[in-house]
């Protein structure tokens, strides 16, 4: 609660289109703080199925261990 991780706010800093994917950057951090998540979501198909393949950059300094991550999808 002291870094403010119970309010964490997802901002979208680009959407990239390449010719073999699909490229998200998002910035993932407490409200009014330095410490933050850097996040690229790497979308790629082989035709018949499709993968994503998630990146996290720490910025700032965090000082604490870094909070579990996940994704959650919904179909």
């Amino acid at each position: 609660r002291a870094l403010g991780l119970h309010r964490m706010q997802h901002r979208l800093d680009a959407v990239e289109s390449t010719d073999d994917a699909l490229v998200v950057r998002t910035r993932v951090a407490p409200a009014g703080r330095e410490a933050g998540l850097a996040t690229s979501y790497r979308w790629t198909s082989d035709g018949t199925r499709l993968r994503l393949t998630v990146s996290v950059t720490p910025e700032g300094t965090w000082h604490l261990p870094l909070p579990r991550l996940g994704v959650r999808l919904g179909l």
